[in-house]
């Protein structure tokens, strides 16, 4: 072990004990990384957690280097054929991508889920509750097994139509779904959420259940607007209530109010989304399209500006030292760049001389070609096979509303070089090295190679950043973190099996 410059090949090595039933556990291992050039190297553990949802109890590891280059994105595909909503859904289970879609022409077509398999090939895993409601919404991991809520999204018609309450469902296998039973009366389950060992559920009834098995929810909390989007930040569960629009954080025992992060109903009464990301919350907020952050050294909320003209941001997660977010009316992605500055990184609908309205009704033309119908957003955001994955969908959800055209596609974005490994820790001590060798990066769990990419950056990672053992820019890791090393070369299999051996008391 040596002083590294981390410039041309190196290796970092530790320990990791990571806790059972952990109150959210992903984040920064090492980094050296600048945000402003977005160069350097960040190794962390991370959690997928799509849109409203999240995070579950699956961890994984991440090893990225950049040096500024520009995001390449890729087209994933189709996952259902006529479905112009891919929900808020993005999880990885089992060492893959699953998706989930709501409404389509057919009702047959209603709330499947489905599994990439590499290019533009979805694997159809069947239909949720045999046609009862119109989509699954959350998807999640939670003590190994894949949950999934069901919804009726399209707010616009939900509540003239004969709906009967949703339900959550645990996957069995292709086209097996068993009934986790009903929590409470939400004709829409927004979001799933994993923490300290239990599941969490909340919807438009204005409630949140936890699971306690053999289809029994019992109720936690109610509100007095719908309980919306979830995550696990700073070791308490997250909650925000929709219209109005409130933050809560749960310890397990206490609620806490935090507020309306911009102050009032006019400026945020809707927030949708919930993330960590520099140690500190951040949320996604309507109608003004803002992101708003609490924390890490600070009791009050900071606004971080507006994403070009939008006006709803519905997906936030870090990737490779970066914050993201997803929003409408234009189906964008947007990178963070520092003091409110947001640079448009990916527009996935994007009419010629298209200015769409910047409130949510339907407007007067003949097509609804301004308001909600012809909207465009990005539903959800998440890391997976050393790529940020987005989903896009229409505004509503409705299949009569827009045709299945770029809405209902998944795609997948790189910048930099990222090895991202596809299946989950165990609880309890693991040996993780991060091997950057020329132009691929490489993680190793206990030992045994577990994910490489191959890739380019042009240019030098050298930094003015200093390391970072332990929190780091997706935020503090919730275990420990022991026996940091660094080395100025690529260390071989052999040397890595050699460290792995050496199990620190």
């Amino acid at each position: 072990m040596t002083d590294v410059a981390f410039d041309a090949d190196f290796t970092v090595a530790l320990w990791l004990v990571v806790p059972a039933d952990r109150p959210g556990s992903a984040g920064g291992l090492a980094t050296t990384f600048d945000p402003t050039s977005r160069t350097g190297f960040n190794l962390g553990v991370i959690s997928s957690a799509g849109g409203y949802n999240g995070p579950g109890d699956e961890l994984r590891v991440s090893f990225g280097i950049d040096a500024g280059t520009d995001p390449r994105w890729i087209d994933c595909g189709r996952p259902s054929p006529s479905s112009n909503l891919i929900s808020n859904s993005l999880t990885v289970f089992d060492g893959h991508l699953h998706a989930a879609s709501t409404d389509a022409p057919a009702v047959a077509d209603w709330a499947h889920v489905y599994r990439h398999h590499g290019g533009k090939e979805w694997e159809d895993l069947g239909q949720v509750g045999k046609g009862a409601a119109h989509g699954v919404g959350p998807l999640i991991v939670h003590c190994g097994s894949l949950y999934a809520a069901t919804w009726n999204y399209d707010w616009t018609r939900v509540d003239t139509e004969d709906l009967t309450p949703c339900r959550v469902y645990r996957y069995e296998g292709p086209g097996r779904w068993e009934d986790c039973g009903q929590p409470g009366a939400s004709r829409r389950l927004y979001s799933l959420a994993s923490y300290r060992g239990d599941l969490y559920v909340a919807g438009d009834d204005c409630s949140v259940h936890v699971y306690r098995g053999d289809r029994t929810w019992e109720k936690v909390r109610s509100f007095a607007s719908h309980a919306h989007p979830m995550t696990v930040h700073d070791g308490s569960l997250v909650l925000a209530t929709l219209n109005p629009a409130t933050v809560w954080t749960y310890d397990g025992t206490t609620w806490t109010d935090l507020g309306n992060p911009l102050g009032d109903e006019e400026h945020c009464n809707q927030i949708h989304t919930l993330d960590q990301f520099d140690e500190a919350l951040h949320l996604g907020s309507w109608p003004l399209g803002k992101v708003v952050r609490w924390g890490p050294r600070s009791t009050r909320w900071k606004d971080l500006g507006r994403l070009g003209d939008s006006t709803e941001v519905q997906a936030l997660a870090s990737y490779n030292g970066m914050l993201y977010a997803g929003a409408i009316p234009r189906s964008e992605v947007f990178r963070y760049d520092g003091d409110h500055n947001w640079t448009s990184v990916r527009r996935f609908y994007d009419r010629p001389r298209w200015e769409p309205l910047q409130v949510c009704e339907v407007d007067d033309t003949p097509r609804g070609e301004r308001g909600l119908r012809e909207w465009s957003r990005v539903t959800s955001l998440t890391q997976h096979a050393g790529m940020l994955f987005a989903s896009t969908g229409s505004c509503t959800g409705a299949a009569a509303d827009a045709p299945a055209d770029v809405r209902g596609t998944v795609h997948a974005m790189s910048a930099g070089v990222t090895a991202t490994t596809a299946h989950s820790l165990e609880p309890g001590r693991h040996h993780i090295a991060a091997v950057r060798r020329g132009g691929a990066v490489s993680v190793y769990v206990d030992g045994r190679l577990a994910a490489t990419a191959h890739g380019e950056v042009t240019g030098s990672l050298a930094t003015v950043a200093g390391l970072r053992v332990g929190p780091d820019v997706p935020g503090a890791f919730r275990g420990e973190v022991q026996d940091f090393g660094a080395y100025d070369h690529a260390l071989d299999r052999r040397e890595i099996e050699e460290l792995a051996a050496q199990r620190p008391d």
